[in-house]
């Protein structure tokens, strides 16, 4: 079952390569983001850790069974209910952000909320379905996507029309003190370990994670190349002309491989892919939360036939998210963004800290294990 905490890392991860973490970054890039990277990925990769030795104490167990076995139900029930719109709101957030991009540079002509239902419609079966069922998906997905992703970033480091002075340039600003902002944006790369907060029901019992050095590695390697690379390809002036700018990072790119020389149509389809399968992962995590707030409720890592529960919930999701297609523009999305990033952090790293905590008592026989 390593692998799988692997691509939910990888996952989120890679997803916020398109988003809004590089634009936040960029946009501080001379006033504390080289510094701001330094500490998120220290600070990152301690939080990983933590979640990781903590849950791993409980497997076979989620957030909502272990805060359960050690506080009272008056405390239980609304911090489910915060994790469920936590999920929600960072899952929901990405697709609406994506489908807005998406409509910016591929369907211009069309309302943005024609694209919103088809994508919805996708979210929607995928995050009804059982935990097992979405393990196999995240694992199918990221192993087709993530050799391309790599790929074409080894093209763009490679590239000639990289300016490796205007990244040098950049990175003498590691003096100036970090800032929040850029911080919080920074930690994000590394949150793929919040995924255990359900699918730890699926880690067998004695379960040991290997291999956490690769939440540095991999995380500084994303990071670094999230913020330095659009540098070197628009200079270190241009580049915060976009708002969307591995959109146009990507369109600087070129291979000469017949319909594929344009890297911008590949880059957005694999993160069409991408951003779907992160919306399922977070509406079924969200799904669960609110399902536990019932103390009567006894979760299944798979199911033949799918709970009606969970339709119902998915589809109010999809109405909200339809709903604040009509009011969500560019300009909104990034502001909600920095304030969603700086809460999001906030929020994660007391829960972590807590998580730590309660975990750090000698957990009990884990009944109901799922075995790998």
């Amino acid at each position: 079952m390593n692998r799988y905490f692997y691509y939910s890392f990888v996952m989120v991860a890679m997803l916020n390569l398109m988003l809004f973490v590089p634009a936040v970054l960029i946009e501080q890039r001379m006033t504390g983001a080289v510094s701001s990277m330094l500490v998120a990925i220290v600070l990152g990769t301690l939080t990983g850790y933590a979640a990781t030795a903590a849950l791993g104490r409980y497997p076979g167990m989620g957030i909502p069974e272990i805060f359960r076995l050690h506080m009272p139900e008056w405390f239980v029930k609304p911090v489910l209910a915060l994790y469920a719109f936590m999920f929600f709101f960072a899952s929901s957030f990405a697709l609406i952000a994506f489908t807005l991009l998406m409509n910016r540079v591929l369907t211009p002509d069309l309302p943005a909320w024609n694209l919103l239902l088809v994508l919805g419609a996708v979210c929607i079966y995928g995050s009804t379905r059982s935990s097992m069922t979405l393990m196999f998906m995240l694992e199918v997905t990221i192993l087709l996507i993530t050799p391309v992703v790599l790929f074409i970033l080894f093209k763009g480091i490679r590239s000639p029309d990289v300016a490796w002075n205007a990244i040098f340039t950049v990175a003498q600003y590691v003096r100036v003190p970090p800032t929040l902002k850029s911080v919080a944006a920074g930690t994000f790369i590394f949150t793929g370990y919040i995924n255990l907060a359900i699918f730890n029901r699926l880690n067998p019992p004695n379960f040991r994670l290997k291999g956490r050095w690769l939440i540095p590695l991999f995380g500084s390697g994303i990071l670094f190349t999230t913020f330095f690379l659009p540098i070197g390809f628009h200079g270190t002036v241009a580049v915060q002309r976009y708002m969307f700018v591995w959109t146009q990072t990507a369109d600087s790119m070129t291979m000469n491989f017949g319909f594929i020389e344009r890297v911008m149509f590949l880059f957005l389809m694999i993160y069409l892919g991408l951003t779907v399968l992160y919306t399922c992962v977070g509406w079924h995590q969200s799904i669960e939360f609110v399902r536990s707030i019932s103390k009567k409720y006894q979760y299944e890592v798979d199911f033949n036939k799918t709970p009606k529960a969970n339709w119902w919930i998915s589809c109010i999701y999809f109405v909200i998210c339809i709903g604040a297609m009509f009011i969500w523009d560019e300009g909104l999305n990034m502001l909600v963004a920095e304030i969603w990033l700086v809460t999001r952090m906030f929020v994660e790293q007391v829960s972590i800290v807590f998580l730590f905590l309660v975990c750090r008592k000698r957990p009990p026989a884990v009944k109901g294990a799922v075995s790998s």
